[in-house]
């Protein structure tokens, strides 16, 4: 076996930080774009940069800052806590509040606090770069790579080191770009490089090492990128299928001229770029005005397209994530704010679609744009899929690019359904939620009675990310202390909240999980293939539970249950965050949707999780003497780890009424 995970079963991928997937509800006309009125959560703890958290993933950005100011501001806490809080001020100042002054202000505070530690030094770049000092950003990035002591402080300070480089020519052809900015280029290739000794490298790394290859003519390095982001040098895995463009790029990037390359030859990268959905790579090939065949690509048919399609993506995401920093930024409920917002987002969004299609239509005769009719033009040109509704309560944009759709067979309780099985990448956006919890977590997919969609980036990072957690004696070290602290604080809060969130036990649940997966990989694997084997366990159960199971289940609930439940978003999410757990393999590793900061809130999910919660722990209560190590004299729902996996699964399964009426409790996914 070569350093590639070979096969379609290898190169399953993961949700993203156990966030779980998000189910999808069609629009309503219920607007609630801020907090829950019910904050007790958060405001009644202590302040904490958890309890910051609990209140930011709960949408409540303002009490957000001002528990993390709290925590940066007392000299009595821990510096880990300090600067970490200082960070998420610095980024939430300029990302949604767009001050850039504050940004860096925050950023400088946590330097000051700890001028070692290389999370604060990206940071501080971030917040440079933000505010347009690119200068300053390319300093602080070299500092974060210097700081940098594990896998992970390696990765995120290359990232960072990469977004200043490639800042430092938004908006220039390749001809136009100076020394200096080869120069810091190049550099950033070569710190990105390591990463690809064990492909994939992540999703943003192989981005990023792409589009640093693109702009130095380096073909090779350019094959390299773009295969690791699609998980394999043939563009076909499980979640993706580029075959064509993997084809093309493999027989012409390893010889690659740059501007010198023959008309024909810059003509097919360019097309292969664009066919697997990287449009402005195609675009920047394309105008680079060292090349003698410039001027005639850019009258042709293929490029005028191209270029059509890589406008208005750039316009969509840049009006889509203003509307959603509106969102976050106004932080309250008003009817009338969150209409007109919705209204204005909804007819920029239109406009941006005529301007495609007028473009388009010199092309083509497309006739009289309508929305629907763009929807379908676009699916077909260009895999674009758009779903615009409401989430949580918030009206919002799921839209991105099909890099694969096939077919399957979801079977539950006896119920069973073809199902389309789309994956959706190189996303425009993936909804409100996602955007602003900005990497905390993010909506992983949604189904209806005909499909299930995946969100591919909501799954391609996690296992090599836990791989390094549980591997790495200094991450490991980190990571246990941590769980030490928040199992502490989970008692403190437990003696006034019983049932809630408690984040020492999704802790302690995930780690437990990641532990049994990594002790069965190494005992039935040679020692050289156990991160591979450890990957693909950790894929392949988390896959299969937050999207077969889970919005297997949203579809056989659309086929099969009464309307009235069809009708009930909260019951939904209760059935198939059931249905998550039940039939996953590594049943722990499936609460991160469930023991979540959201739990209570009053959104489908957060109502959901809090029932579940409610009838986990009268289920514990009803079994107290088959749990091993239960004290009955404290609070219950924080001791649920000790239960058994198989305890875990018969007490999920106690509360659906499917599992009432079928002795099958099996899942089949074909």
């Amino acid at each position: 076996m070569n350093r590639w995970i070979k096969g379609i079963a290898l190169t399953i991928c993961v949700v993203a930080l156990g966030a779980g997937a998000y189910g999808y509800i069609d629009f309503s006309n219920s607007f609630h774009f801020g907090p829950p009125d019910d904050r007790t959560a958060w405001l009644g703890q202590n302040a904490s940069v958890n309890s910051g958290q609990h209140a930011y993933i709960q949408r409540d950005v303002d009490a957000a800052m001002d528990i993390w100011r709290t925590v940066a501001e007392d000299e009595n806490a821990r510096a880990d806590d300090r600067t970490e809080a200082l960070r998420l001020l610095s980024r939430t100042s300029w990302r949604i509040y767009q001050n850039t002054d504050d940004g860096i202000s925050f950023a400088l505070a946590a330097d000051d606090v700890d001028d070692t530690k290389s999370a604060n030094a990206v940071s501080l770049s971030a917040a440079y770069r933000e505010a347009g000092d690119l200068d300053a950003a390319i300093v602080a990035g070299r500092n974060a790579m210097a700081r940098a002591q594990d896998p992970l402080e390696r990765s995120d300070a290359a990232n960072e080191f990469a977004r200043a480089a490639l800042a430092s020519t938004s908006g220039l052809r390749l001809d136009q770009y100076t020394a200096e900015q080869r120069q810091f280029l190049r550099e950033a290739q070569q710190e990105l490089l390591p990463f690809f000794a064990q492909p994939p490298a992540n999703l943003e790394t192989s981005e990023l090492a792409l589009e640093v290859a693109v702009r130095l003519d380096d073909g090779p390095a350019m094959l390299q990128a773009w295969g690791s982001y699609y998980h394999s040098p043939t563009g076909v895995s499980s979640t993706a299928d580029q075959s064509g463009p993997a084809e093309a790029l493999g027989a012409l990037l390893p010889n690659w001229a740059g501007a010198n390359a023959s008309a024909s030859t810059r003509r097919d990268v360019i097309l292969a770029l664009a066919h697997s959905h990287f449009y402005d790579l195609a675009v920047l090939i394309a105008t680079d005005g060292r090349s003698a065949h410039t001027s005639d690509l850019l009258q042709s048919v293929d490029y005028r397209e191209i270029s059509a399609i890589s406008m208005f993506l750039n316009d969509l995401v840049q009006h889509t994530n203003e509307y959603y920093r509106q969102i976050a930024e106004g932080n309250s409920s008003s009817t009338l704010r969150d209409a007109l917002l919705m209204l204005t987002y909804r007819n920029g969004r239109k406009g941006l679609e005529q301007q495609l299609w007028t473009a388009l239509s010199e092309i083509d005769d497309l006739g009289p744009y309508s929305h629907e009719a763009f929807v379908v033009d676009a699916s077909d040109r260009f895999q674009f899929y758009l779903n615009e509704g409401s989430t949580s309560g918030v009206y919002d944009n799921h839209s991105g690019h099909r890099v694969l759709d096939t077919t399957v067979v979801a079977d539950q309780f006896g119920r069973n359904a073809d199902l389309r099985f789309v994956v959706v990448g190189r996303m425009v956006s993936n909804g409100y939620e996602s955007w602003l919890w900005d990497g905390r977590q993010q909506h992983g997919g949604w189904a209806n009675s005909e499909a299930i969609y995946q969100v591919r980036p909501a799954y391609a990072d996690g296992p090599l990310r836990r791989w390094h957690q549980a591997t790495n004696p200094a991450l490991r070290a980190d990571n246990e202390d941590e769980i030490t602290r928040l199992s502490a604080d989970d008692v403190t809060t437990a003696v006034n909240t019983p049932i809630g969130y408690f984040p020492g036990l999704a802790a302690r649940l995930h780690w437990q999980g990641l532990n049994g997966i990594l002790e069965h990989a190494q005992a039935n694997n040679p020692p050289d293939l156990v991160r591979q084997a450890f990957i693909l366990e950790l894929g392949n159960t988390t896959f299969n539970s937050s999207i077969f199971a889970h919005e297997g289940r949203h579809a056989l609930d659309k086929l099969y249950a009464e309307e009235e439940v069809q009708n009930d978003g909260t019951e939904l999410e209760y059935r198939a965050k059931i249905s998550e757990v039940a039939f996953s393999a590594w049943p722990r590793l499936s609460f991160g949707s469930i023991f979540n900061p959201n739990m209570g809130s009053d959104t489908s999910h957060g109502q959901a999780n809090q029932r579940i919660a409610e009838g986990i722990a009268i289920w514990m209560g009803t079994h107290a003497r088959e749990i091993d190590g239960l004290d009955t004299s404290i609070a219950l729902l924080p001791q649920f780890d000790r239960l058994t996996d198989d305890q875990i699964r018969s007490a999920m399964l106690s509360l659906d009424p499917w599992a009432e009426d079928t002795a099958n409790s099996d899942i089949a996914i074909h």
